[in-house]
């Protein structure tokens, strides 16, 4: 009895660990699966954070809609498309987007001051003049609809025609 024993030890010591060969098949299939996942973290942080600006977006146009129903009063919403700006000037509430993010604003001539900046304006009555805010980082973009006469602000992904 005391011989086997000895010969399960010898049969387990005999076994020192890996080798380099099963090293090197372990450190190539981790290099590979690295390479391939970080492009796609890189682009999932751009997809967030265009996704946050779409969020402020829609925060602050609900809001406009809602501060001018119940103050009885004309709520302006301004932009700045150069400097990725969005601001209401009443309250002095105010979003900047990165620079991975572009801004682009569809909205009635009159509203429209310079090349880069315009306004969206929500009346008393729960309407305005409507338009479109496109923010988009290059490789995706979303859209947000202000329907002039609800001032509904509805988002969708993806391209399309200006009205």
């Amino acid at each position: 009895m005391l011989q086997s024993l000895r010969k399960d030890h010898k049969a387990i010591a005999g076994q020192q660990g890996f080798t380099v060969l099963e090293l090197l098949v372990v450190l190539a299939i981790t290099a590979l699966a690295l390479t391939l996942v970080a492009p796609m973290t890189k682009s999932g942080r751009g997809g967030a954070e265009l996704r946050h600006a779409a969020s402020s977006t829609l925060s602050m146009l609900r809001l406009s809609r809602s501060e001018a129903i119940a103050q009885n009063r004309e709520r302006a919403l301004m932009f700045d498309v150069a400097r990725r700006r969005i601001w209401q000037p009443e309250s002095g509430r105010s979003v900047t987007f990165g620079s991975t993010t572009s801004l682009t604003l569809v909205t009635l001539a009159d509203q429209v001051a310079g090349s880069t900046h315009g306004a969206m304006k929500f009346y008393p009555d729960g309407s305005s003049s409507g338009g479109r805010v496109t923010l988009s980082n290059g490789s995706q973009q979303i859209q947000l609809d202000v329907d002039w006469l609800t001032s509904v602000v509805r988002q969708s992904a993806g391209g399309g025609d200006a009205w």
